[in-house]
């Protein structure tokens, strides 16, 4: 071992000692291992508002909300991201419209929702920071995952 490799193992041990990583995001990272649903189809993320440099140039209030569009296959989901601060709202719609279960996974567990006949749904306040959505779609009992996203 060369004395780098020693100085690399005197500092790892010392930032455990002195700063270690909270049981919450390790608890967190080991859970989110379980999340991930063989059988989901993955809905890739497909548009950001906070990416789109021409639509931002023409927005001249910061208090826009972020938008969201997430796509597998033939299905689509629309989040609109309100809410700044430690917390956030999504509302969107998943077409075509049909009723699911939509579950969102973020630091602090996950919150459930119905969609409506025509796809619509709203939450409750969600923690800002990553989440991902699974979608249970009642026609089909198929699944639909997205990838994380951070708001």
């Amino acid at each position: 071992m060369t004395s780098d490799d020693d100085l690399i193992d005197e500092l790892r041990v010392a930032g455990l000692v002195v700063d270690p990583v909270p049981e919450r995001v390790v608890s967190s990272a080991k859970g989110s291992l379980s999340w991930r649903t063989i059988d989901a189809e993955l809905a890739r993320l497909t548009y950001d508002s906070v990416l789109d440099e021409e639509r931002r140039s023409l927005v001249r209030s910061t208090g826009t909300a972020r938008m969201l569009t997430f796509a597998a296959g033939d299905l689509t989901v629309d989040v609109e991201v309100e809410g700044s601060g430690r917390e956030r709202r999504l509302v969107g719609e998943i077409t075509p419209p049909q009723r699911a279960t939509l579950i969102v996974r973020h630091a602090d567990g996950t919150t459930e929702v119905e969609t409506d006949d025509d796809g619509r749904f709203r939450t409750g306040a969600v923690p800002a920071g990553p989440i991902s959505l699974t979608l249970r779609l009642a026609t089909g009992d198929s699944v639909v995952q997205t990838e994380w996203t951070t708001l």
